[in-house]
């Protein structure tokens, strides 16, 4: 069987399996009128255009070392070859936000993806495997709400290029992103010294 290794799109996966679970049960009444919303997962520089479209956005602002997770080598599963492969496990933190001309509209927005989110569904291997492949079926990446104070929350807006707007803070564990394979070993080689005199070595 051929080996499927954990990679650097981990982080991506679990981004867009977030992105693509609040689209698929986005409702109704909020995706028609009057609310007319849409679920985004959004980058620095969306911060910076207009905001003429309600939406509800997932902004990925820190990705940092789970130190609580102290496994880091990846062991091949049953059928697959080669041996224990190199992982960091890794928590990423984001930003649920939402925006709309109608404070009524950005307050329901928040509440309903802030409601999806909190139900704490996690995201198994049929959710990141169509975008991380790696991802096996006994893993799982878990959402928590994260306790972040308002001076933080404050500090991460001065940093993005636009005003602040709704937003509350989560955080996602059991992300690991592979890193390169070690080089194999270079054979030992044994060099053997001849004491004595050298012509009697020749001899």
């Amino acid at each position: 069987m051929m080996r499927r290794m954990a990679s650097y799109l981990a982080i991506h996966g679990v981004m867009a399996a977030l992105e693509e679970r609040l689209r698929r049960r986005f409702p109704q009444e909020l995706s028609g009128a009057p609310v007319n919303g849409k679920v985004s997962l959004l980058g620095s520089e969306d911060f910076r255009k207009p905001r003429t479209t309600p939406t509800v956005g997932l902004y990925l602002h820190r990705i940092e070392i789970d130190d609580a997770n102290t496994k880091r080598w990846r062991a091949p599963a049953v059928g697959e070859l080669g041996g224990p492969t190199p992982e960091l496990p890794v928590e990423l933190h984001f930003l649920l936000v939402s925006w709309a001309p109608s404070g009524l509209h950005e307050a329901q927005l928040h509440a309903w993806a802030f409601a999806e989110l909190a139900e704490g569904t996690p995201l198994r291997a049929v959710d990141l495997t169509p975008h991380d492949s790696a991802w096996r079926e006994e893993e799982a990446a878990h959402l928590h709400a994260a306790a972040l104070s308002t001076e933080d929350l404050f500090r991460i807006w001065d940093a993005l290029p636009g005003k602040y707007t709704l937003s509350s803070s989560w955080r996602v564990q059991g992300v690991r992103v592979g890193l390169r394979p070690l080089p194999p070993a270079v054979p030992v080689q044994t060099r053997l010294f001849v004491m004595g005199d050298p012509s009697e070595a020749r001899s």
